[in-house]
């Protein structure tokens, strides 16, 4: 029954990190989807777009093929 248990845990602990994973997605990207961190860091892209962390703005930079730097810590104004 412990064995059963355990098992159960991993599949719920497993599930929930493949959740918060695909939540990271970023939306923006249309047919390029990107897996980045779910954290939230503000960071203000060259383009003048805000990214929730640097790991979007790397996404967005890939699947745009254009060069995005961060200008900025925090949302762009």
């Amino acid at each position: 029954m412990k064995v059963v248990l355990f098992s159960v845990l991993i599949v719920v602990f497993a599930s929930c990190f493949v959740q918060g994973e695909a939540a990271a997605l970023d939306e923006g990207a249309g047919d390029c989807p990107c897996a980045a961190t779910a954290n939230i860091y503000y960071v203000c892209g060259s383009n003048g777009v805000t990214y929730t962390n640097p790991s979007l703005l790397r996404c967005a930079e890939r699947c745009t093929r254009q060069t995005i730097t961060k200008v900025h810590d925090g949302k762009c104004e």
